[in-house]
């Protein structure tokens, strides 16, 4: 059977969406092929608003979750693999989803995150 977790997702993204609410997303940064600009996260996790006012280009499917969105003035295109999403809330009233972390998925190595730069 296939993941349930991108099926709960996006039908609870419409939810709070279509109720004028504000959807928040949290998710792991450090695993491989999570796409943000540096120094967002905290503790190796990132909440993200991903309202109509606050992203561009929202794609949700199986595998990802991506958009646009603009941080310290600048436009960043944002990726967030699937296995990275923990949660979806509505930041109104906390009504949301928590997702288990799939641990078989890969996690970058703190080494190579510390040369870039």
């Amino acid at each position: 059977m296939k993941s349930t977790k991108p099926y709960l997702f996006e039908a609870l993204y419409k939810c709070i969406t279509d109720s004028d609410l504000t959807p928040l997303m949290l998710a792991r940064a450090d695993i491989l092929g999570v796409k943000l600009p540096k120094g967002f996260d905290q503790d190796e996790t990132i909440v993200l608003d991903l309202s109509y006012d606050a992203v561009t280009d929202l794609a949700i499917n199986n595998h990802f979750i991506a958009f646009e969105a603009i941080f310290n003035d600048a436009p960043f295109k944002v990726h967030i693999p699937m296995s990275a999403v923990l949660s979806i809330r509505c930041k109104e009233n906390d009504i949301g989803i928590d997702f288990a972390f799939e641990p078989e998925q890969d996690i970058q190595e703190t080494e190579s995150e510390s040369g870039e730069g």
